[in-house]
């Protein structure tokens, strides 16, 4: 087996560990982020500090899933580079 083609699933396999632990980084959170509500029971029952908190973790979650989309669509391609190299 060639370098170039060891350097590229080395690649592969750390893209997909890091879109890995970011998956489930992001599943261990978002529980988090509507604690609040679960806890007030009523939505009419929070402040707008905690809406505005809610708000703000929702979309900081919508940014690392769109990045982790971006992410995967690169791994994508790079397995099927891989594939092709076989």
């Amino acid at each position: 087996m060639s370098s170039n083609l060891i350097n590229a699933y080395a690649e592969v396999y750390t893209q997909q560990e890091y879109v890995n632990t970011q998956a489930i980084a992001m599943f261990d959170y978002e529980p988090q982020s509507a604690a609040i509500l679960r806890i007030a029971k009523e939505p009419s029952a929070l402040s707008p500090n905690d809406i505005q908190s809610m708000l703000i973790s929702l979309a900081e979650t919508d940014i690392k899933l769109a990045t982790l989309h971006s992410l995967m669509q690169s791994l994508d391609e790079m397995y099927a580079k891989a594939m092709k190299n076989l």
